[in-house]
């Protein structure tokens, strides 16, 4: 059985530019592996030093190795964001939370007031992007195991209700994202625990397929898709808006031949109209949705 003999010298704390540090040493003897070595020493990761509590058991390190003897030094640093687990194991330690910013060139349809972007002639402008800021929130925690079954089920769904985030505020339906669910480094079969890493996206604007409903083909009367004719029975040159139900919004026009009235269906199965002054717009939930606050995050 290994014994651990206390190193004098090495039970120091002091003072350095980044701050606040300590060590303790140990003289380990009768080992029969490092593994074997380092169950012997009393202490563990996020223990407080015995001479200045809010220094915290950051690592292990071995200062020298030898084939009977091995010396152990453990170093004590205070946590960055000051927040102290003395003794705590590491499944009973609390999440660990960053943002960091993203974003990238999507289309926009409408101004900084919410004014759709029309032409003078009052036509939906296209072909206009801005580059959009979201914000990723990554959430690292020990587990007792890594379930793989759960990354698959979580995994760029979005939340299925409102919910808070810590430190954040409410969010509204459909607005959160969850991108990876992972290890943050390799384990073994025998681990008695695992350190994941969850990051999520959010966007105000939520994560729906959207565009406008417009075409060159309309419905007819008896539902069948017709293309777009003008009053003297010309197919259209340019996409028409629609209704959201598949018939123009302006009269004027004809479905497949004079004569022949555009005439509104049913909303397509799975979309929601969204409607403007200028235009109509279809969206569609692309997502599965999960209860992220089952996660206990």
């Amino acid at each position: 059985m290994a014994v651990a003999t206390p190193r004098w010298k090495d039970r120091v704390i002091s003072k350095s530019a980044s701050g606040w540090t300590g060590t303790l040493g140990w003289d380990v003897v009768q080992f029969v592996d490092e593994l074997d070595a380092y169950n012997a020493i009393p202490a563990e990761i996020n223990d407080s030093h015995p001479d200045e509590p809010a220094l915290m058991l950051a690592r292990f390190r071995p200062a020298n190795v030898g084939l009977t003897m091995m010396t152990i030094v453990a170093e004590y640093a205070v946590p960055k964001d000051g927040y102290f687990e003395p003794n705590a194991a590491p499944l009973d330690q609390l999440e660990r939370y960053i943002w960091k910013s993203g974003g990238s060139n999507l289309p926009v349809d409408r101004d900084i007031d919410h004014n759709p972007l029309i032409t003078s002639a009052k036509v939906p402008a296209t072909g206009i992007t801005d580059f959009f800021k979201t914000r990723f929130l990554h959430i690292t925690r020990y587990e007792p195991f890594y379930n793989a079954a759960l990354a698959q089920e979580i995994e760029n769904t979005v939340n299925a209700a409102a919910m808070t985030i810590a430190g954040f505020g409410a969010i509204d339906q459909g607005t959160l994202i969850c991108r990876t669910y992972q290890p943050t480094q390799d384990y073994t079969s025998a681990a008695l625990w695992v350190h994941v890493e969850y990051v999520f996206e959010y966007n105000a604007n939520g994560f729906q397929a959207r565009f406008i409903d417009a075409d060159r083909f309309c419905l007819d009367a008896q539902g069948n898709t017709q293309q777009i004719l003008d009053a003297s029975g010309n197919p259209v040159s340019k996409d028409i808006i629609l209704n959201g139900r598949g018939a123009p919004v302006q009269s004027g026009f004809w479905a497949g031949k004079i004569g022949n009235a555009p005439t509104a269906g049913a909303t397509p199965a799975g979309a929601a109209v969204q409607s403007t002054a200028s235009a109509n717009y279809l969206t569609y939930n692309i997502k599965g949705s999960y209860d992220f606050t089952s996660l206990g995050l």
